[in-house]
């Protein structure tokens, strides 16, 4: 009876551990920059999300979209290699280009592989999330939009200053004349 009841609660238990639901892996690609323009650095951030209720083991991230004659790799690496990730675990992955043209950025999906087993035996692939198009600036547009501009400034505060400078003058003689008015004469001896 004893023997029964261990068999029975054997395979109870391995039918719970076979028929878990498998790791489900998400990857989120996106540009973290807010402006995105030529000879300027690109920040690419690779989210990467287990939503299932294992662990995955052997994750390895591919990008291929970045080509050397389009753009410069300046920190990271177009692949990353994680060990594991536990059931719901997070890993961020960073990438730095600079765009060497004023191309615009169509990021295709990043591809990636992942194993149920430490042992690596049945590999699982998936595909990140497509990155929008973005416009790369040239040179000029991103200067216009990040530079101080001058020019404008001072043309606001000339235009500005008239409303300012215009009725101080003008009170300050009316305060002249009253002061003149109504200061007490002086006796001559």
């Amino acid at each position: 009876m004893a023997m029964r009841l261990s068999v029975l609660c054997l395979l109870a238990s391995l039918s719970l551990v076979f028929c878990a639901d498998p790791p489900t892996i998400l990857v989120h690609k996106r540009v973290s920059s807010k402006i995105v323009a030529e000879d300027v650095p690109v920040v690419i951030t690779y989210n990467i999300l287990n939503v299932g209720t294992r662990p995955v083991y052997n994750f390895l991230l591919e990008d291929d979209s970045w080509p050397s004659d389009q753009f410069e790799i300046l920190n990271g690496t177009t692949w990353t290699k994680i060990k594991s990730i536990e059931s719901q675990g997070k890993e961020t992955h960073i990438l730095t280009v600079r765009p060497l043209s004023t191309a615009p950025i169509l990021g295709p999906r990043a591809k990636f592989h992942y194993s149920f087993e430490k042992t690596g035996s049945h590999y699982q692939t998936g595909y990140s999330t497509d990155l929008p198009a973005h416009t790369v600036l040239t040179k000029r547009q991103y200067k216009m939009q990040s530079s101080w501009n001058l020019t404008e400034w001072g043309v606001f505060f000339g235009v500005g200053s008239i409303f300012i400078v215009v009725p101080l003058l003008s009170w300050l003689k009316a305060q002249a004349q009253y002061h003149s008015l109504t200061a007490p004469a002086k006796k001559s001896s």
